[in-house]
């Protein structure tokens, strides 16, 4: 298993909310007991993410942070392929909903049918709240896709 954080800098609205934060820090948490592999996605120009989330990431050694250059992440995602990262099954966490995350999840869905995508919800947001739900919904459109909670 791989857990993807995607964008969750300051600069991003919705990355701000603290309930969002810890969820964020429950997944590397786990994902880390799981010695699985880190990929932390941060969209060029827009700063470094959180401080309290490269904390949690030092000094593990499956962590890498890749930048990213448009919404959708599948680009430095599949890089790391050549570094035998697991792509069998992604869980993707992050903002936007509606956008990045979207983006991203229907383009891992389509180019690895065989992979399972799963959309953690809680630990996953959108600047208007509006958009949240709309965002879930267009990412529920692949049978290899799934959107949950929590593990």
């Amino acid at each position: 298993m791989t857990l993807c954080v995607i964008d969750m800098q300051p600069f991003f609205v919705a990355a701000r909310e603290d309930w969002l934060v810890k969820n964020v820090l429950r997944e590397i948490e786990s994902a880390k007991s799981e010695q699985s592999d880190i990929i932390v996605l941060e969209y060029e120009g827009c700063g470094p993410t959180f401080k309290c989330i490269k904390d949690a990431l030092r000094n593990y050694p499956n962590a890498i942070v890749c930048t990213k250059f448009e919404p959708d992440g599948i680009k430095p995602i599949l890089s790391q392929l050549d570094l035998g990262i697991d792509l069998s099954h992604i869980r993707l966490v992050g903002v936007e909903t509606d956008s990045c995350i979207a983006q991203t999840c229907n383009s891992l869905a389509t180019t690895l049918p065989n992979s399972r995508i799963t959309v953690v919800a809680d630990a996953c947001n959108t600047m208007f709240s509006s958009r949240r739900y709309t965002g879930r919904k267009y990412i529920r459109r692949y049978k290899n896709v799934h959107v949950t909670k929590s593990p």
